[in-house]
């Protein structure tokens, strides 16, 4: 499982991240901090580098909405659509285990 490097990132401006313990805890999320919405888009490099190659470095895009919150160490899946041919992007999406859907969206190349 990945380790969510971020989980102890310090936010500057006087606020607390709702990424830390204290303050998710506050808002209510029982199963601790949510992970960052980097750490989902990094499960999805190796899917993204099959289809585009290296250019998904240098010219990539995702858009994505989130529909499910991810707590640290919970695991999940990172789902590609196989590109149609000639088409410039392509649907992503991450699921729960149990199949509950993270984020759903699209990636292409500019």
């Amino acid at each position: 499982r990945p380790i969510n490097d971020l989980q102890h990132q310090e936010v500057g401006g006087g606020h607390k991240s709702i990424h830390d313990d204290e303050t998710a805890k506050a808002a209510g999320f029982a199963d601790g901090p949510p992970v960052h919405g980097t750490v989902h888009f990094s499960q999805l490099t190796p899917l993204l580098l099959r289809v585009y190659g290296k250019d998904w470095f240098e010219r990539g895009t995702i858009s994505v909405v989130f529909r499910n919150v991810v707590s640290h160490l919970k695991p999940v899946k990172a789902f590609i659509e196989k590109p149609k041919v000639g088409a410039s992007q392509v649907r992503v999406w991450m699921e729960h285990m149990d199949g509950r859907l993270v984020f759903d969206g699209t990636a292409s190349l500019q």
